[in-house]
């Protein structure tokens, strides 16, 4: 719900009106078109399956689905932690495991 303050002016005075304009979420097709903006650039492995995802997340506002996927970009991150020495680089091998599944997103 998006709320805005309008003036209007009626017989020279200005009177402050409330208009409320009401956004719908997406319907799955909407969520589709969603997630394929927000997942582009973000490797994807052959698992995952955008059209599932739309259909769970359902209702979602591009906000909401843009931190999920910001969400499930991190757990790949998380995932190699363990293999990487701070105070050197992140070997090139390491790097190609970055790869978003589908578990990531649940």
């Amino acid at each position: 719900m998006v709320k805005k303050s309008v003036g209007a002016m009626n017989d020279l005075n200005i009177k402050k009106q409330d208009i409320e304009i009401e956004i719908k979420p997406p319907e799955n097709k909407g969520g589709l078109e969603i997630l394929k903006i927000h997942t582009r650039g973000v490797p994807l492995y052959e698992d995952v399956d955008l059209i599932i995802i739309a259909e769970k997340t359902n209702r979602f506002v591009g906000s909401d689905l843009k931190a999920l996927v910001r969400e499930a970009a991190l757990f790949p991150i998380r995932e190699i932690l363990p293999q990487i020495e701070v105070d050197k680089p992140v070997p090139i091998h390491v790097l190609d495991t970055l790869v978003n599944k589908l578990y990531h997103f649940k």
